[in-house]
């Protein structure tokens, strides 16, 4: 029976004057309003990233959209540039605060008086990949942040990790991190080779979810062109190999094409573009063929709409291949060398390792295996029923 039930149900004493009847809906008007309170659910979000990767701006701009389907939003840009808060768009989605100026003081401001109204406050870290090793500077502001993390656990902030990979972590970051996963409400990983690494590592976590990137999934894709560009995009910073594997990709590729079809090299992470044109001149010279180089680095929509005009995608970026499979499904995944592991787990963990090639195994057959994958189109069922679970998971997350 509820309170104001009870109130209704008790019969009425001559000691009942009406001051102290009144005092007593006060107080029950008091527990529902602090009842209430703690049912509004609240989620804060301090942006800081890569900022000329795409990929990034992506999976921060889709986190942001799953929580706001559960909470009311609040966003620090304080510390994004122009550019990249245009990529991220929060400004337009509904029950989403953006805080651009003194951001972060701001957020924090709106955290503790949630707080003091008994509201349910989350606070997400930075979805992604976590690799190498913190020194100097960046090993104590990680720890600055950490002790800001243990003053928000205290007061009872639910502090979330979702959508993250490790690999190849440091002994100073791996600390940091086994610490930190204490504090977590939740934290999530999103591949099979990040979670067996953690558990190496000793650093707690709930399980695996899907990545933030498959919420960009939709029901019905657009018509694939089979004539379509084939297109290369390559990191090559993360091996001392990677540089000429991605070369001998490209040519071995070449080599299973016929000569009208139509090659670029497209990156959506700024320092991927020196490497794109000089690959591309590279190409040309072994294989007399012309390529085009093209860039997107701050537009999500942009780089969208240009893998519409591809037949297959061919790339060692995971969010390459995630917002290229999204579009038209036929996707290469390359690896190299002992780099790659989040993209390795991700496809172990959908089940579709047929999609993933590593590159630096430079035999006669390389060129026949990436075009008998870029052959296949057999994500878009996948990546749908990643999407709802990402959905279910936030359900799960907030309730």
């Amino acid at each position: 029976m509820s309170i104001y039930a009870r109130l209704l149900s008790q019969p009425r004493s001559a000691k009942d004057s009406p001051k102290a009847t009144k005092a007593t809906v006060s107080k029950a008007s008091a527990a529902f309003s602090k009842l209430s309170a703690a049912t509004e659910k609240f989620a804060f979000f301090s942006i800081k990233t890569q900022f000329d990767n795409v990929g990034d701006a992506l999976i921060n701009r889709e986190m942001i959209r799953l929580a706001a389907n559960e909470a009311s939003v609040f966003v620090d840009l304080s510390r994004c540039p122009r550019e990249f808060r245009l990529a991220l768009g929060v400004c337009g989605i509904s029950g989403v605060t953006s805080l651009q100026e003194r951001g972060s003081r701001r957020l924090l401001i709106e955290l503790v008086k949630a707080r003091l109204r008994f509201k349910r406050c989350f606070y997400f870290l930075s979805p992604g990949g976590y690799v190498g090793e913190l020194e100097g500077g960046r090993l104590l502001q990680a720890w600055l942040n950490t002790v800001l993390l243990v003053s928000m656990y205290l007061i009872g902030v639910r502090i979330c990790h979702v959508g993250v990979s490790y690999e190849r972590i440091g002994p100073s970051q791996a600390k940091l991190i086994r610490l930190r996963s204490l504090l977590l409400h939740c934290h999530f990983l999103r591949d099979k080779n990040s979670s067996v690494y953690a558990r190496e590592l000793r650093i707690r976590h709930d399980g695996i979810i899907p990545d933030l990137a498959f919420s960009i999934f939709v029901d019905s894709p657009r018509l694939k062109d089979p004539n379509g560009l084939i297109c290369f995009s390559f990191r090559t910073d993360q091996t001392p190999t990677q540089f000429q594997d991605a070369h001998a990709v490209m040519t071995a590729v070449a080599a299973e094409f016929p000569m009208e079809a139509s090659f670029v090299l497209f990156a959506q992470v700024g320092r991927d573009v020196a490497a794109m044109h000089q690959l591309a001149k590279l190409f040309h010279e072994a294989t007399g063929r012309l390529i085009q180089v093209a860039d997107c680095c701050h537009d999500i929509e942009g780089c969208l709409t240009f893998y519409d005009r591809c037949s297959v995608v061919i790339s060692n970026r995971l969010h390459v291949l995630l917002m290229a499979s999204s579009r038209i499904g036929r996707i290469v995944a390359c690896v190299s060398g002992d780099a790659n592991s989040k993209i390795d787990g991700l496809f172990k963990t959908i089940r579709h390792e047929r999609n993933v090639v590593r590159m630096d195994q430079h035999d006669g057959s390389l060129g026949a295996r990436i075009a008998a994958v870029a052959g296949e189109d057999n994500l878009a069922v996948t990546g749908r029923a990643q999407r709802e679970d990402l959905k279910r998971v936030f359900r799960d997350v907030f309730a």
